[in-house]
């Protein structure tokens, strides 16, 4: 979420991944080429990777390689 002399400092949450992708999709719908699209399905890909809940559907908030939580 934040980024510094070359380094991220946190992890990205799932709206930052929603946004990216979103603009990368709108940039698609201006301007197509392949290099956005794909850019678009590995960040889409990324996202249901991190952040899909697969046991009961939907999506968490944190990623699933992100700071775990006392409870």
């Amino acid at each position: 979420r934040s980024w510094r002399a070359g380094k991220a400092q946190h992890h990205a949450l799932l709206s930052d991944h929603a946004y990216v992708l979103d603009g990368l999709l709108c940039l698609f719908e201006a301007q197509p080429t392949r290099a956005t699209l794909e850019r678009a399905i590995r960040v889409a890909e990324r996202l249901l990777e991190r952040f899909e809940d697969r046991a009961d559907g939907g999506f968490f908030a944190t990623p699933s390689d992100g700071e775990q939580l006392l409870v």
